[in-house]
C-alpha cells in the first residue's frame, strides 16, 4: 500500500478532506506552441463521429464560496491610447500601452464577486477597478487609485472590500509613463466537488473534457490522407469567442494507420507543427495510434474558421477522426504530495507564489494546519470552523 493510501485512512485526512493552494506563477510566462514533449496515448478501437460537448452551465451565485483566478471573457478599450488590453493577461511582462489614461471594459464569464486584483512588478501609475452596471461604473472599495510605482518584481495582491457580484468591470490605468506589466483578477467561485485528479491536464483529456473547458469539433468528422497526393486534407474549426480568453489549448483527434502524432505532418492556420519523424521508423505493422492529445498555443487561433491541415506521409495512408480543439480558461496550479507521519510535503509542477490557502473541514475539531515554505510559516487555526470550505 502506498504512503498516499495510508494517509487517506488517517484522522487527519478525514478532518481536512481536501487542501488546495490557489497560486499565481512565480513569473509570467508565455505558453509555447507545439511542445516537443510527447504524451502517452491510449488506443481506441474504432473511430466514430461524435457530437460537440457544450460548455457547462454557469454556476449560481450561491455556489461562490472559494477564491478562484478569473480570466476575462472579453476585453474592450473604452478610451485612451492605442494598445492591446490582452497584454495585461497574456503571461508576458512586457508593457502593452503607452502613456495617458486608458479605460478597459473586462467582461467576465459569469457574474462574479471580485475579491482581489494582483499586479506584477512596479509601474509608474495608478490602477482603479470599477463595477459596471446599467452603463454606470462604480469604483470598488479597496481597489481605487492603487499606486504601483514602488512595487518590486513579483505578484502584489490588493483586496476588494465588500465587493458585490458583477459581470462587467472597468479597469482604469492612469499612467505616469508606464503600463501594467501583468494583471490577475480574483473572485469567489464554486468549491471543488472532489479531490483534483493526479494527472496532468493533457492526460485528463484522454478520459473526457475537464470542467469549464470548451470543446470545438472540426468538420468533416473523418479525413483519409492517402499518398501520393501532394495536397493536404483540411479540417475547419469554428471559434466564436476571443481565443486569448483561454490559457491553454489542446488539439485532440483519433489516429489510425500511424502509431503516433509525431509522424504526422500538420499545420494550424499556416503554423507548421514540429518536423515529423521519418516514416521509416514506423515499421511494417503500424497499428493504430488511438487518441492523440497535443498542446498548442491559444494565440495561434482566431475568431471565425480555423484551418487544420494534415499532409500525406510517403508510402503510408492514415485516417484522422473526431478532431477537435479543447480550450481551457484560467488554470489553477494545485499542490500535490504524499503524507509523511503528520506532515505532508506538497510539490508544484512549476515555481509559484501562493495567493490563497483553501481547505475543507469535515467536522469541527481543535486542531491547526501550518504551511511552511522555506523559512516562512503560516498557521491556520481550525478551532471553531464549521464543516465546509474555508
Amino acid at each position: 500500500m502506498s504512503t498516499t493510501s495510508r494517509w487517506r485512512r488517517t484522522a487527519g485526512f478525514k478532518l481536512v478532506c481536501l487542501f488546495l493552494c490557489a497560486l499565481t506563477s512565480l513569473a509570467p510566462a508565455t505558453a509555447a506552441a507545439w511542445p516537443t514533449a510527447q504524451r502517452a496515448i491510449r488506443p481506441t478501437p474504432n473511430i466514430t463521429a461524435r457530437a460537440a460537448i457544450s460548455a457547462p452551465p454557469l454556476a449560481s451565485t450561491a455556489s461562490a464560496v472559494v477564491p478562484r483566478r478569473i480570466r476575462p471573457q472579453a476585453l474592450d478599450v473604452l478610451s485612451g491610447p492605442d494598445g492591446d488590453p490582452w497584454s495585461w493577461f497574456d503571461g508576458d511582462p512586457r508593457p502593452g500601452f503607452g502613456g495617458g489614461v486608458v479605460r478597459v471594459r473586462a467582461t467576465l464569464p459569469t457574474p462574479t464577486r471580485l475579491i482581489a486584483v494582483a499586479f506584477w512588478g512596479g509601474a509608474a501609475g495608478k490602477l482603479t477597478i470599477s463595477v459596471e452596471r446599467d452603463g454606470k461604473s462604480e469604483p470598488v472599495e479597496g481597489l481605487t487609485a492603487i499606486d504601483t510605482a514602488a512595487l518590486s518584481d513579483g505578484w502584489h495582491s490588493f483586496a476588494a472590500v465588500n465587493g458585490g457580484f458583477a459581470r462587467t468591470l472597468v479597469l482604469e490605468w492612469q499612467s505616469r509613463g508606464d503600463s501594467p506589466r501583468e494583471l490577475e483578477l480574483w473572485g469567489l467561485g464554486a468549491a471543488p466537488g472532489a479531490p483534483p485528479p493526479d494527472t496532468e491536464l493533457a492526460d485528463q483529456l484522454h478520459l473526457g473534457v475537464p470542467a469549464g473547458a470548451v470543446e470545438l469539433v472540426a468538420s468533416p468528422a473523418l479525413a483519409q490522407i492517402v499518398p501520393p497526393a501532394h495536397s493536404s486534407v483540411a479540417l475547419t474549426v469554428e471559434l466564436a469567442s476571443e481565443p486569448r480568453a483561454f490559457e491553454r489549448a489542446f488539439l485532440v483527434y483519433e489516429l489510425r494507420g500511424v502509431p503516433h502524432f509525431s509522424f504526422v505532418p500538420r499545420r494550424l492556420n499556416g503554423q507548421p507543427g514540429p518536423v515529423p519523424r521519418s516514416a521509416d521508423e514506423i515499421g511494417p505493422e503500424p497499428g493504430d495510434g488511438g487518441l492523440q492529445v497535443e498542446e498548442i498555443a491559444p494565440d495561434w487561433l482566431h475568431r471565425g474558421p480555423n484551418v487544420l491541415e494534415f499532409a500525406p506521409i510517403a508510402g503510408r495512408s492514415y485516417v484522422v477522426g473526431n478532431a477537435r480543439i479543447v480550450l481551457v480558461p484560467a488554470v489553477e496550479l494545485l499542490a500535490r504530495g504524499e503524507a509523511m507521519a503528520r506532515d505532508a510535503e506538497l510539490t508544484l509542477r512549476t515555481p509559484a507564489q501562493p495567493q490563497f490557502a483553501l481547505l475543507r473541514v469535515a467536522k469541527p475539531a481543535d486542531a491547526s494546519v501550518v504551511l511552511r515554505a522555506g523559512t516562512e510559516a503560516v498557521k491556520i487555526d481550525l478551532a471553531g470552523m464549521a464543516p465546509g470550505w474555508h
